[in-house]
């Protein structure tokens, strides 16, 4: 098992993070049990939108979940929690956005906030593909230009522990918990995406929001082996606690045009009188 630094060199460089989980995904597309039981059939699992549209045309009778991954969460920049972004990754083809909905609950697992319903498609949708979601502060400042805006932030008071999930028509694709045993909502999900539909325990800490670091999701086997370990359904959930870690430096962002960077240090403005 490689160190935490280790990890985050490739966990969080931009053009590797892709061509990582291209790789890696490609093990996954042919080998996961759902997709070898409708390999007979004339549709590709993962080319129909859960809102009803499909690229292959005609939609099966009960279309999969879509298989993308909340994959790095920061909640601030330098203490200003105005700055928030949310990147979601695909792990499979022909992924839909339009009509899923990003929802966050507070440690209890009450009180959910909208952060926003997605009305709209995305233009890149192959394996390793971003989609950002980022709050009009973020966008005002930082970079990449975000592919979608934060209707609401993430509240100041759900950092120390809460729960934040993919859903589309109340279905929950994907989850992630944190704040340990700060956290006591529920940790259900999907069985498509989590082989025992929860992501339980918690990330054991909070969301980052005083520095330049994120909560990022981390593309590996059991949340630490390596590539080629990979096994058949890689891109699923296991748990919060071993699928997520903190970036050890400051988070690399990237949106649906591939544009990358790196959360800058904020400039402060000194007047010499």
């Amino acid at each position: 098992m490689r160190s935490p630094k280790e990890k985050d060199a490739v966990g969080t460089n931009g053009s590797d993070r892709r061509e990582f989980m291209k790789k890696v995904a490609s093990l996954a597309v042919y080998s996961s049990p759902m997709i070898s039981l409708l390999a007979g059939s004339s549709q590709s699992a993962w080319a129909d939108c859960p809102d009803g549209s499909s690229e292959g045309g005609e939609i099966p009778p009960t279309a999969p979940g879509p298989r993308s991954v909340i994959d790095t969460i920061v909640a601030g920049v330098n203490a200003d929690t105005s700055r928030q972004a949310i990147q979601m990754g695909f792990f499979l083809s022909n992924q839909c956005v339009d009509g899923m909905t990003l929802r966050v609950w507070d440690a209890a697992g009450a009180n959910p906030v909208t952060i926003v319903d997605l009305m709209t498609e995305v233009a890149n949708n192959a394996v390793g593909d971003m989609v950002l979601i980022a709050s009009s502060g973020f966008a005002a400042i930082d970079s990449p230009a975000p592919d979608f805006i934060m209707d609401n932030l993430i509240p100041v008071s759900y950092l120390a522990a809460g729960s934040l999930t993919w859903e589309w028509s109340g279905i929950v694709y994907w989850r992630v918990c944190w704040g340990g045993a700060g956290y006591t909502g529920s940790t259900a999900v999907s069985p498509e995406n989590d082989s025992d539909g929860s992501v339980a325990p918690p990330f054991s800490g909070g969301l980052p929001s005083a520095s330049l670091s994120g909560l990022y999701y981390e593309p590996y086997d059991g949340g630490g082996g390596e590539a080629e370990e990979a096994t058949p359904g890689y891109g699923n959930s296991t748990s919060s606690s071993t699928d997520y870690n903190f970036t050890t430096g400051a988070a690399v962002l990237t949106n649906n045009a591939g544009e990358t960077a790196t959360l800058p240090v904020t400039l402060q403005m000194f007047v010499v009188e």
